[in-house]
């Protein structure tokens, strides 16, 4: 029988000598031949089908430690079972970035609505339609909320929003509604519209569609004036929202604030 030297394996299969021993320490690839002189580890080519088996385990981040119920007898394993994990993998793995893809195209839209209104608005205040929002709220009772306040808001909503299996967009802000009479504060932040199961409608909510009064205000300008806006008071059936909105260029928050309001 033919033997190779651990190096050799590793050249011929493109699979390092430093995972070659974790195998073997493993169990999962046992040299089959080890020298008792000089310890030097020797492999056969029979055992390729199992290196082979070792690689799709390590290049669809299958776990190791599931190899052995695929085994049927030594270096005999079920194929179609191995297909079926693969599959598995690859439709989790498409769903993650799928996701990733939507918190990214939020984002960029985000980036130009911003530049779309310092493009075209010459004015302060302006209308403008939004489709209906989903998002997830933290009521906010403190009167006169420091930056730090509304950091630590901004944190519990991505909480609540990963501990419910939501996907978070980029949006995200306070708003102050009045219904009937009775004025309540809150932290938003904006998640992907889907189907929600029973459980995660406990948590969302959602911004009606309509035309909105808006106004566009440079971060250091509403932030000067945050107590004044943060407190003023909303005619009955009245919707305020602040929303952040993100420039081309990183900053540690948002360089603008735009003010939606909604009288329903």
């Amino acid at each position: 029988m033919n033997l190779m030297s651990i190096g050799e394996l590793a050249k011929a299969s493109g699979i390092s000598i430093r995972a070659l021993r974790y195998y073997d320490k493993k169990g999962y690839l046992k040299p089959d031949y080890i020298n008792p002189e000089t310890n030097y580890r020797y492999y056969s080519s029979d055992q390729f089908s199992t290196l082979n088996i070792l690689q799709m385990f390590s290049e669809f981040d299958i776990p190791l430690s599931e190899i052995e119920q695929l085994e049927i007898k030594d270096n005999y394993y079920n194929i179609e079972e191995l297909i079926k994990k693969i599959e598995q993998q690859i439709q989790e793995k498409l769903a993650y970035y799928q996701t990733q893809q939507m918190r990214i195209d939020a984002l960029k839209e985000n980036i130009k609505r911003l530049n779309y209104l310092k493009s075209v608005n010459n004015k302060h205040s302006y209308q403008d339609f939004f489709l209906l929002r989903h998002v997830v709220i933290k009521e906010f009772t403190l009167e006169n909320p420091s930056y730090f306040d509304f950091t630590e808001m901004t944190v519990n909503l991505y909480d609540i929003a990963i501990e419910n299996e939501l996907t978070s967009l980029f949006n995200r802000g306070i708003f102050k509604i009045n219904i009937n009479g009775e004025e309540k504060r809150f932290g938003f932040l904006e998640v992907e519209t889907t189907s929600f199961t029973e459980k995660q409608k406990q948590f969302v909510h959602s911004f009606p569609e309509g035309k909105y009064n808006c106004t566009l205000y440079k971060f250091d300008t509403f932030y000067s004036n945050i107590n004044i806006l943060w407190n003023e008071k909303l005619a009955p059936n009245t919707l305020l929202i602040f929303n952040g909105l993100y420039d081309i260029v990183h900053q540690s928050t948002a360089s603008n604030i735009e003010s939606q309001r909604l009288s329903f």
